[in-house]
């Protein structure tokens, strides 16, 4: 197993290697070694397998999904994509037909950036709503690489995310009056994913986590209420964030929702 490259990724990023155990269907193997780091609004692992590397991007929001190379069994990306764009030489797998991933393929900028992953035999790229990942050698393991995959991320990102927080469509005149004063609180912490949300509370300064707590604990039990008061109906998109606000709270032992 190659150690070298991989150690020098975590020397270059200036993080350490961590323990882990995790497995991917993607690389069939489990990851044993594990290294994180943030790239812009990025969160990025990059996990070691007995023979591959898996590098992970989250923190964007898309409508595009696909899988390059090779089927994906996570999402169960495996229906393959004729409609491409020409000079797109390697294969693309779907779960349904999707517009926005077709328009997406076809844009010739799109285009090169899968070109320029030179995808080997074995290697893939997966693309999910939230995340995109690419499973390849361990040599893969380097800045380039990772710099590559932020800037894919760039191009897949919703053109409307400004509206958006944590990939759902927010207007705080939809929350109740006495809680529209947490929108700043919301737009930055009401995150679902759980590795995202731990590391933006980890990266958040002290008197951020005191801002949080002193102005959310207050309002839990006025939260619950205003959940409450949709009853058997689906949540609003304002409430469900709201909600993992409440969340994002009660893992600072600021009470339970």
């Amino acid at each position: 197993m190659n150690t070298e490259t991989f150690q020098n990724l975590a020397t270059g990023f200036n993080v350490r290697i961590e323990s882990c155990e995790i497995f991917n269907p993607n690389v069939g193997e489990w990851a044993r070694q594990l290294i994180r780091t943030r790239i812009r609004s990025y969160l990025v692992k990059v996990l070691r397998s007995e023979s591959r590397v898996a590098i992970e991007v989250k923190g964007f929001e898309t409508q595009v999904s696909f899988s390059a190379n090779d089927i994906d069994r996570v999402c169960l990306l495996n229906k393959p994509l004729i409609k491409t764009r020409e000079g797109l030489t390697i294969p693309i797998f779907v779960d349904a037909l999707n517009p926005q991933t077709t328009k997406w393929l076809e844009r010739a900028e799109n285009a090169l950036l899968l070109s320029e992953l030179e995808l080997a035999s074995g290697e893939s790229l997966q693309v999910y709503r939230n995340a995109l990942v690419l499973i390849g050698r361990h040599e893969r393991a380097n800045s380039d690489t990772v710099m590559l995959l932020c800037q894919t991320a760039d191009h897949l990102k919703n053109l409307d995310a400004q509206n958006h927080v944590d990939g759902l469509s927010f207007s705080v005149e939809r929350l109740p009056i006495d809680l529209q004063s947490l929108e700043p609180l919301v737009k930055r912490f009401a995150i679902s994913d759980d590795d995202m949300r731990q590391e933006m509370l980890h990266q958040a300064s002290d008197a951020e986590l005191e801002r949080l707590k002193v102005q959310v604990e207050p309002l839990l039990a006025r939260i619950n209420q205003f959940l409450d008061s949709f009853g058997t109906n689906p949540l609003s998109k304002e409430a469900i964030l709201i909600s993992r606000l409440a969340e994002a709270v009660a893992e600072l032992g600021g009470g339970n929702t």
